[in-house]
């Protein structure tokens, strides 16, 4: 199965369940001691990469950060309400 991390200039916007890498850069800032999920976002419109947290809290991505972060992408917007039960 390929990995795929976050990429420069997508063709367009989108959001998807994502895993930050133990030990890296985020990992590290945010105390992370397990693999853990946020939501990727990434927002053509204004160019921005995000990561969400379920407690509300974000962080606007840095080129430096995108190979912390694998993204999960069968798991998007569309797949969203079969994995939360909506």
């Amino acid at each position: 199965m390929p990995i795929e991390t976050v990429q420069a200039n997508p063709k367009d916007s989108f959001s998807c369940l994502a895993l930050v890498k133990r030990g890296s850069l985020i990992a590290t800032e945010w105390k992370l001691e397990k693999l853990t999920y946020c939501i990727y976002e990434y927002e053509l419109a204004f160019d921005t990469h995000e990561i969400r947290w379920g407690d509300g809290s974000w962080q606007n991505l840095d080129e430096e950060d995108y190979l912390d972060i694998v993204l999960l992408r069968e798991f998007d917007e569309s797949t969203w309400g079969e994995i939360i039960g909506d």
